[in-house]
């Protein structure tokens, strides 16, 4: 394998880390007498981000000005086929990996990627009965491995790992088939959100902020009006003209009992639609997330009492361009 930086002071870094470890299997391997070398003990992807991630965390005060670099990864078959696979970190993934690491953000990030690791798998014995599974360390992380496929799978990382759906899988060690935000409604955090909004996928400043405040007035109609009835309609409803029609019945609602409007339309448009009654490539992107805000402000107070108001079964939607 061959990595590649665009800063050549962060190449030397991660070769020598990757030569140290290569050098320490190998004496291993010899002194236990193998005459071949041990399975590697994690996938090259998240061997990638596990390595991106603990220099990061290894970075001298000198380098905290450093600007985020991309990386490169070649992976070359040693066998009989000389194939070639590319794996591509963008520096805006770079950064956001940096970003998370910090201070602000790490105890809500780690948690995410705890539960990212592949899950433990029982063996079948001789007459099919589960054996019971050494405690050995997961060679994956599915979260980890996500990142390469970002920017472009922007709104299905953040559907599966910030909204907690469940993600369609035919193995049965893939821990995005047990995800449940009505279970892990302590794992959405609007503050990983909106950094990703920034770093990874540039939305536009503005609508960010209206995402943001059109949220906590819907979250407020929630708790004082709309229940779970309008919760469940505005998380489920994939048909555009009946979303816009529930949240034009809710806003009429509101204001005939006396409250201001829930929206004007410059928020309307800018969250949902490209112009009147033409909604974005990306409107259910934009559902999820003013919903992540709602949850947000919805958590500690209304969530808690009536999580039925989450349906149980949600599965992932169909891909999105995003609009930004």
């Amino acid at each position: 394998m061959r990595i590649a930086w665009d800063n050549e002071k962060l190449t030397y870094k991660i070769a020598r880390e990757l030569l140290n470890q290569n050098i320490s299997t190998v004496v291993r391997a010899q002194a236990s007498g193998e005459e071949k070398l041990p399975k590697a003990p994690r996938s090259l992807k998240t061997l990638l981000i596990e390595l991106l991630v603990r220099l990061e965390s290894n970075r001298s005060l000198a380098d905290e000005d450093q600007e985020p670099a991309s990386l490169s990864a070649y992976n070359f078959n040693n066998g009989k086929d000389l194939d070639l696979v590319i794996y591509y970190l963008p520096s805006e993934i770079v950064h956001f990996l940096q970003m998370v690491n910090s201070q602000t953000y790490e105890h809500d990030w780690n948690q995410l990627v705890q539960r990212g690791w592949q899950l433990a798998q029982a063996k079948k014995g001789k007459r099919g009965e589960s054996e019971s599974v050494s405690a050995q360390e997961p060679w994956r992380n599915y979260l980890y491995e996500d990142l390469l496929s970002l920017p472009e799978e922007a709104p299905r990382f953040i559907r599966t790992y910030f909204l907690r759906i469940p993600r369609r899988s035919n193995n049965e060690d893939d821990p995005r088939r047990q995800y449940s935000l009505r279970n892990e409604l302590n794992l959405v955090s609007w503050l990983l959100v909106e950094l990703f909004l920034r770093k990874v996928v540039h939305m536009d400043k503005t609508r960010v902020e209206r995402i943001r405040d059109l949220g906590d007035e819907l979250a407020l109609y929630v708790e004082k009006e709309g229940g779970k009835r309008f919760f469940r309609s505005f998380f489920t409803e994939n048909n555009p003209a009946n979303f816009r029609a529930l949240l034009i019945k809710a806003n009429i609602a509101h204001v005939k009992h006396g409250n201001p409007s829930l929206f004007d339309m410059d928020t309307y448009i800018d969250v949902f639609e490209e112009g009147f009654e033409v909604m974005r490539a990306d409107w259910r992107l934009a559902r999820d997330l003013v919903l992540m805000r709602m949850i947000d402000q919805l958590q500690q107070r209304w969530l808690p009492q009536n999580r039925d108001a989450i349906p149980e079964e949600v599965l992932e939607s169909e891909p999105e361009q995003v609009t930004r």
